[in-house]
C-alpha cells in the first residue's frame, strides 16, 4: 500500500497544481528542511495566515517579525481491495482524481478566508438582489 500511496501522490499533487487557484494570488515558499517560518514585516502592517484549524488569524501591529505555522492538508482515499486486483486503472484514476479534488478544495477554501480577512471591513461591499419569479 505505501508503493502505491507513493505512485499516485505526484500525480495528485500535479492535478491540484493544474486546478488550484491559491498560487494565482499567493507565493509559494518552499522552506529547507528544518528551517522555521520566520519572515520579517513592517511592524505598522499586521500579518495574516492560516491557522492549523485552516481558519484566518491575524498578528497584531507592533512586531516586526512573524512565525507562521505550517501543516499539511491531506485526504486518505479508500481503495477496494477488487480495484487493485483486478487493475482496475480507470477506477484508481477517478480516485486519484477525486482525493486531488478534495485537497485543492481545501487549500483554495483556505486561500479565500484569509485574503478574506485581511481586507478591511470598510473595503468590502455587500450586494443582495432580488430573483425574478418564474
Amino acid at each position: 500500500m505505501q508503493a502505491l500511496a507513493a505512485a499516485i501522490a505526484d500525480p495528485i499533487e500535479q492535478e491540484i497544481k493544474r486546478k488550484e487557484i491559491s498560487s494565482l494570488l499567493l507565493t509559494r515558499h518552499v522552506l529547507p528542511k528544518g528551517e522555521r517560518p520566520v519572515y520579517q514585516k513592517k511592524p505598522t502592517v499586521k500579518a495574516y495566515w492560516i491557522s492549523t484549524e485552516g481558519e484566518a488569524r491575524e498578528q497584531e501591529l507592533g512586531k516586526d517579525e512573524v512565525e507562521f505555522p505550517t501543516n499539511r492538508i491531506h485526504t486518505a482515499p479508500m481503495i477496494d481491495v477488487s480495484v487493485l486486483k483486478h487493475g482496475n486503472i480507470g477506477t484508481l484514476l477517478d480516485i486519484q482524481t477525486s482525493a486531488a479534488d478534495e485537497i485543492r478544495k481545501e487549500i483554495d477554501k483556505r486561500t479565500i478566508n484569509v485574503l478574506s480577512a485581511a481586507v478591511p471591513n470598510e473595503n468590502t461591499i455587500q450586494i443582495t438582489a432580488l430573483l425574478p419569479k418564474n
